[in-house]
């Protein structure tokens, strides 16, 4: 077993992330890497606070060496994917999103994730089914229900496509007419 930072420095950093102190959690992550280089966690944050920085080059190295050190955790791999897609790079996104899919196959995430590109590009069909899995693996995930609905619209399916917005947003009265136009009843 290698050796692993004081649980002081990971605790700092973790409370500084989630403070939204991404600067001081930046630096904690990037000393921790120096002194332990294949520190999983470190290599995580770093990934997310340069991706929320706007810094895609960075935030893919970080993401990539997260999924280097631990090639069966899934979630470096639909992190990749994440910034691919910004970058443009969807055909390696779309192959970050399988290989997440792959080692966790319940990770509604990665799933819809995968479909969001896949609907941004058009093949609709794809999305369908990808947003229909991450449905069947968690009921309640309402971006999912949104999008598979919005789909659904897309596709010329509008009773399917209403059904499945009003059930992403309770009581939100859709309308089809020149376009989809929401009115609220509240």
């Amino acid at each position: 077993m290698s050796p692993a930072p004081p649980q002081t420095e990971i605790d700092n950093m973790i409370v500084s992330y989630q403070r939204g102190q991404h600067e001081m959690a930046r630096d904690l992550a990037l000393a921790i890497i120096k002194k332990f280089p294949d520190h999983l966690l470190s290599w995580k944050i770093l990934g997310a606070v340069f991706g929320q920085a706007g810094l895609m080059e960075e935030a893919l190295i970080a993401n990539q060496n997260a999924a280097r050190i631990d090639p069966a955790d899934a979630e470096p791999h639909n992190n990749v994917g994440n910034v691919l897609k910004n970058l443009g790079r969807v055909e390696e996104a779309e192959a970050s999103y399988k290989q997440a899919i792959q080692l966790k196959p319940d990770y509604t995430e990665a799933h819809c994730n995968l479909a969001n590109m896949l609907r941004d590009l058009g093949r609709l069909d794809e999305a369908e089914a990808g947003y229909r899995q991450a449905i069947s693996l968690k009921k309640d995930f309402s971006n999912a229900i949104e999008s598979l609905g919005m789909v659904l619209i897309k596709k010329g399916e509008h009773a399917e496509g209403l059904k499945n917005l009003r059930l992403a947003c309770g009581s939100i009265v859709f309308n089809i007419k020149d376009g989809l136009s929401v009115q609220s009843e509240i």
